[in-house]
């Protein structure tokens, strides 16, 4: 079962769609936090193998950046975009664990093939919800709350 830590900063229903969405052979605690881990100053999410960690000040500072329609819009996808790439190491994981931890920090072809793995996990899951609303389940009081803004 997915427990969430840190859920009330997430956006409004995000943890409820999460626990929906993702299969539950690769439900992991999932932690929101606002500032990156010491010394990971630049990740969006962290997968490790006991839980998947969001930074949502990560996530905000790069979609204010490069929003993508409006950014209420933009957030929600990001948000939703990170979640699941982070979950898609989890379901992965049987395809690339036997790289090494070294082998992938040195950002070689290793670290590009677990991060491409992630990336169309993520993208499959994104496009099962455009499949079933195009604006991918994000709550009206999200809308709301930016439109107000």
């Amino acid at each position: 079962m997915i427990t969430f830590h840190g859920g009330r900063m997430a956006p409004d229903g995000l943890c409820a769609l999460l626990y929906q969405t993702i299969p539950k052979e690769f439900h992991v605690p999932i932690v929101f936090v606002n500032r990156s881990p010491e010394g990971d100053q630049s990740s969006l999410g962290i997968c490790s193998d006991t839980r998947v960690t969001i930074c949502l000040n990560r996530i905000f500072s790069e979609t204010c950046q490069h929003p993508i329609g409006s950014l209420a819009f933009s957030l929600w996808y990001e948000t939703l975009r990170v979640c699941y790439h982070e979950f898609g190491h989890v379901a992965t994981r049987q395809d690339w664990q036997h790289i090494s931890q070294r082998a992938y920090d040195a950002l070689h072809r290793e670290y590009f093939y677990i991060e491409r793995l992630a990336d169309e996990w993520a993208e499959r899951k994104l496009l099962e919800l455009r499949d079933h609303e195009l604006r991918l389940v994000q709550p009206r009081s999200c809308v709301a709350t930016s439109a107000r803004a």
